[in-house]
């Protein structure tokens, strides 16, 4: 799905409007519409680091070489 609501990542399949060259959820504004996102399928997603729940660093475990955590998509 190319649309994604905003700072949800929630994909978004119906109507939109524009204003002010920014997309919104649904026919016309109100105050439930919900900025949206275009979402290239053809763009790889960026990774970056993942992070512990105190907002360290997480280190790559050896035991999995399979699996990379210090990174996330």
């Amino acid at each position: 799905m190319p649309w994604i609501i905003a700072n949800s990542n929630e994909a978004y399949d119906g109507d939109t409007h524009e204003l002010a060259g920014t997309t919104y959820t649904g026919g016309t504004r109100t105050s439930e519409s919900r900025r949206l996102e275009w979402v290239d399928l053809a763009v790889k997603p960026k990774k970056k680091r993942a992070r512990n729940k105190d907002g360290t660093l997480k280190a790559d475990d050896p035991s999995t070489p399979e699996v990379n955590e210090a990174w996330e998509e």
